[in-house]
């Protein structure tokens, strides 16, 4: 049947700006539905479904374990294992659920559907990180330092805004891949500190118990402190997981300024405000806990060599005893 569009008061009625709006509205639903379905749009980080069923979650996870580790990892090496093991599984789920978000294979191979993918993966990662630290701590300790000075070294690059090609000043796309940029990074630092560890494992201990507590505590706190207030919440553990993940064609071109001013969130790659801030207080609150570590352990030490009281007072006071005269052994007294 034939409807001329002109003569129905259906619509003429669609001429109003109520009407417009309302199919507008419709338009734009529908189109972002079907490109969610053909994945030709980004989701936003509020619109991915979390593994842990709410974020909240993982940042209430993180403010424990980051408390535990500046507080305890230092002189608890068990806390800081556990710590360790934990925040892995929980950063492998998060590079397992973006991946599977955005359809990017893993080893070429297409993540199925489902939060048992996410769980999985870090369930598996932190039992092999936890058998790890049981059977070979000194491999352990350096694969977690090894870890922590790839993501400084990251984040590093997201805070000056730059491609890993214009800091190696190498034109190949190569090195546009923070994955592989990573993966260099990790393994050299793993080879080093791996012969670093045998002299210098309380060091790398109070390093890794620092970067790491700090990272995990920085990230829970700003995201309830956002939570509270009106913004977005923000997360630099989620920030990092997403760009080693890569879910942007592979690569997050950190560097490129065309990108749409409206693309937030999951979508974003570039370094903003937030970003930035939250990368500078992480080196920042990092390398404090660490001076407070070095000074308190040099006021022990000097405390500790200071002689005490009773160290430097004398044996014997003046006027505290009897007079006694010195005899020799043998001799008759005048008495007799």
């Amino acid at each position: 049947m034939l409807v001329n569009s002109s003569t129905t008061p259906e619509f003429q009625a669609n001429r109003s700006d109520i009407s417009l709006g309302l199919g507008y509205e419709l338009l734009v639903t529908a189109g972002s539905l079907v490109s969610n379905q053909t994945n030709t749009t980004w989701l936003s980080a509020s619109e991915v479904q979390h593994f842990l069923g709410d974020p909240d979650v993982l940042h209430a996870i993180g403010l424990i374990l980051g408390t535990g580790a500046i507080v305890w990892g230092k002189r608890l090496p068990h806390m800081l294992a556990a710590v360790a093991s934990t925040s892995l599984g929980l950063w492998i789920g998060l590079v397992a659920q973006d991946r599977q978000q955005f359809n990017k294979p893993v080893w070429g191979m297409e993540l199925p559907e489902g939060k048992w993918v996410p769980w999985a993966a870090g369930i598996s990662a932190g039992a092999a990180a936890a058998i790890l630290s049981y059977f070979t701590w000194k491999l352990a300790l350096a694969l977690l330092t090894g870890g922590l000075v790839t993501l400084l070294a990251l984040a590093a690059c997201r805070l000056a805004n730059v491609s890993p090609e214009k800091v190696f000043q190498l034109g190949s796309n190569l090195l546009s891949s923070y994955r592989l940029v990573g993966a260099v990074v990790l393994t050299i630092s793993v080879i080093a500190f791996f012969f670093m560890v045998r002299k210098c494992h309380a060091q790398m201990s109070e390093f890794a118990s620092a970067q790491l507590g700090t990272l995990l505590l920085l990230s829970a706190v700003s995201h309830f402190a956002a939570r509270v207030g009106a913004e977005a919440p923000f997360s630099l553990l989620d920030d990092l997981a997403r760009m080693v993940a890569e879910v942007r064609a592979g690569n997050c071109h950190l560097w490129q300024t065309d990108e749409a001013p409206q693309d937030a969130g999951m979508a974003g790659c570039d370094c903003g405000e937030k970003c930035r801030t939250e990368i500078a207080a992480w080196l920042v609150s990092s390398a404090t806990v660490l001076l407070s570590r070095c000074l308190l352990r040099w006021h022990r030490s000097r405390k500790a060599d200071k002689p005490t009281q009773e160290e430097t007072a004398p044996l014997a006071r003046e006027g505290s005893g009897p007079n006694v005269s010195p005899q020799v052994l043998g001799a008759t007294s005048p008495e007799a």
